[in-house]
């Protein structure tokens, strides 16, 4: 299908066009389905994204040590026998796997132990193995867009990034263990996500050499903070250092303000800002229009 929406027989041959998620039968096993889909991508030279998905204490050892190394194995069984196949496919170390809540014997996504199982395996994928990863990041437990819900997606997120992974798959606006989607904490995913890159990036030092001359040029305090601050405006770097390197969490100020803060300053020239007091307008319920439309849609009463 790819071939003939591109309109060229071959295509594939010389282009990465789509990649599939395989997971292998753990313990130590690929499916009949799983290893003829594996075969059908790497003779096309098409991206096989290996995904195991252990769940400790049920699908692997209880330990977390021996489903680290359990699911190190898996990944590796599948690159081998796709580079037996192809050499030339393109593989993508997906590590997934976590505990098991053995009360309902249920998966634990959004747990601590989530990434002390996955991150050995990111590390070995990108230190040794030079292999691009992909993970699970921004889970929750939560049911609803809750405190929990805000806490578990923020720790998965960032430990996910500095862990390593490249690819984000399933992780804005999900709940529940990915069971449930919710278009409010997709909003705020991608501002928890805006942050979390912005920490990733870490501090930029290029411009050492004028952040010092600023201090020099204002010096010690003189008279009081106001003068301060006007001096340091004044400094030919202040304007290029406050566009990008300071992040503002505009989503969630806005939320703050369509709630109950009346003390922020805010631009109205900026075309951001003001698109994200409208998004937190209307997801605090304060403006009838959207939450009728809202409800119009799940209620699949609209006419499109």
């Amino acid at each position: 299908m790819v071939e003939i929406s591109m309109g060229q027989k071959g295509f594939l041959d010389s282009h990465y066009c789509i990649g599939v998620s395989l997971n292998p039968l753990s313990p130590l096993a690929y499916g009949t389905e799983v290893l003829e889909t594996l075969l059908a991508f790497a003779k096309r030279r098409q991206p096989a994204f290996l995904l195991p998905c252990i769940m400790a204490g049920v699908t692997g050892p209880m330990s977390l040590w021996g489903t680290i190394v359990q699911q190190n194995a898996e990944i590796l069984a599948g690159a081998t026998l796709t580079y037996l196949i192809n050499p030339e496919t393109p593989i993508v170390y997906c590590p997934a796997s976590t505990t098991a809540d053995m009360r309902y014997a249920s998966v634990a996504y959004a747990a601590p132990e989530q990434f002390l199982i996955n991150t050995p395996g990111l590390q070995l994928a990108i230190d040794r193995y030079r292999l691009p990863t992909r993970i699970l990041a921004g889970m929750t437990a939560s049911k609803t867009e809750d405190i929990q819900a805000g806490a578990e997606t923020m720790m998965s997120m960032l430990i996910g990034l500095l862990s390593g992974g490249h690819i984000i798959l399933q992780s804005f606006g999900v709940l529940d263990f990915i069971m449930t989607t919710s278009y409010e904490k997709f909003v705020i995913d991608e501002e928890i996500f805006s942050g979390v890159i912005r920490f990733c990036r870490g501090v930029n030092t290029s411009d050492s050499d004028a952040a010092v001359k600023a201090i020099q040029d204002v010096g010690p305090i003189t008279k009081n903070m106001v003068s301060v601050f006007i001096r340091y405006v004044a400094c030919s770097t202040f304007l290029s250092v406050s566009l990008s390197e300071h992040f503002l969490n505009r989503t969630l100020i806005r939320m703050a303000i369509a709630k109950w803060l009346d003390g922020a300053i805010i631009n109205p020239l900026d075309k951001k800002m003001m698109a994200d007091i409208i998004a937190a307008t209307t997801l605090a319920g304060k403006d009838d229009f959207y939450m009728k439309y809202l409800i119009t849609f799940r209620e699949n009463k609209l006419d499109v």
